[in-house]
């Protein structure tokens, strides 16, 4: 008498996706953002937007990970941004500050960048435009894209953010806050969290 067959379970782990977007609630426009995401070492994930106004949130963009009772990895963010007094924030638990460690083979050509945006800020001033330039922002936009893609290239974890996006998470939205206060909040369906940042004084310029 043949008997029924039984499938076993799937245990993955299943390729995933979330939505990713970011607002701005730092009380300035945010000239260029970057979100820098590994899951594990599976997926990594470099993410850009440019020109966000204060209140406004961007398009979403895709974060990788995955699911299933076999997915042992887990998601890590660091999130990058400069604003329009010029100054370069940067996602920091636990108030670390290796990052400008970890940046300084590649100092010269970060500063480069932030010397620039200094002196079209300077000049923005002078002649009194108010919205952002689109050599600003493309200049803002290099720093981002040189912090992001340098520790997206190192496996190192150290001083990125702890958000897990799980099940309950594929295709739908991660929203990252960048708050007034310096405060970073990660809130997507299966939870929230928040994180400190920091300003890279070494880059800060005079203003």
């Amino acid at each position: 008498m043949d008997q029924d067959f039984i499938r076993p379970p799937k245990l993955g782990p299943f390729d995933s996706k979330a939505k990713v977007v970011v607002v701005n609630q730092t009380g300035q426009t945010v000239l260029s953002t970057a979100v820098a995401h590994k899951y594990s070492n599976v997926f990594k994930d470099n993410l850009q937007w440019e020109n966000l106004a204060e209140g406004a949130g961007t398009q979403p963009q895709e974060a990788r990970y995955q699911t299933g009772l076999t997915a042992l990895g887990a998601d890590w963010w660091l999130v990058s941004w400069v604003t329009m007094d010029g100054r370069t924030h940067y996602t920091a638990p636990n108030n670390l500050t290796w990052l400008l460690d970890f940046l300084t083979p590649h100092f010269q050509e970060i500063a480069t960048s932030v010397s620039m945006l200094f002196n079209t800020l300077a000049m923005m001033r002078t002649k009194l435009i108010q919205t952002p330039t689109a050599l600003a922002i493309s200049t803002a936009a290099n720093i981002t894209k040189l912090i992001a893609s340098n520790v997206l290239n190192d496996e190192k974890v150290e001083g990125f953010k702890e958000y897990m996006l799980r099940a309950e998470d594929a295709g739908q939205t991660l929203t990252i806050t960048l708050c007034g206060d310096g405060t970073v909040t990660f809130q997507s369906p299966s939870g929230k969290e928040s994180t400190g940042s920091a300003v890279m004084d070494a880059l800060a310029g005079e203003g």
